[in-house]
């Protein structure tokens, strides 16, 4: 018995309105502001917004474990276009390394 209350179901529910746009509005100005007044690269400020979506996440009833398997079940499924781009990548800084690049333009 003892266990069943230590594992007591979280209920998970859907956000309200106001949290959204919360969390749209956290998004855009974490983002202007890194961009156009900090002039930044974006990869820290999506972190930020990120953790804040997650932390609302986490509000709403969700587990972090369960939002774990989410985000890498997402990124299962866009792996491979991830390692064809990096592929392509890789073959285009070998051109440019190479010399062909530089000779076409």
């Amino acid at each position: 018995m003892e266990e069943k209350a230590a594992k007591k179901k979280r209920v998970i529910r859907d956000p309200y309105v106001w949290e959204i746009v919360v969390i749209l509005a956290v998004l855009v100005a974490v983002l202007s502001y890194s961009l156009i007044v900090l002039q930044v690269e974006a990869h820290i400020p999506f972190i930020i917004v990120i953790v804040f979506t997650s932390l609302m996440a986490i509000r709403m009833g969700h587990t972090w474990e369960g939002l774990e398997k989410t985000m890498l079940k997402s990124l299962s499924s866009v792996l491979q276009a991830i390692i064809i781009l990096v592929m392509v990548g890789m073959v285009i800084g070998a051109w440019i390394y190479g010399g062909s690049i530089p000779k076409f333009v």
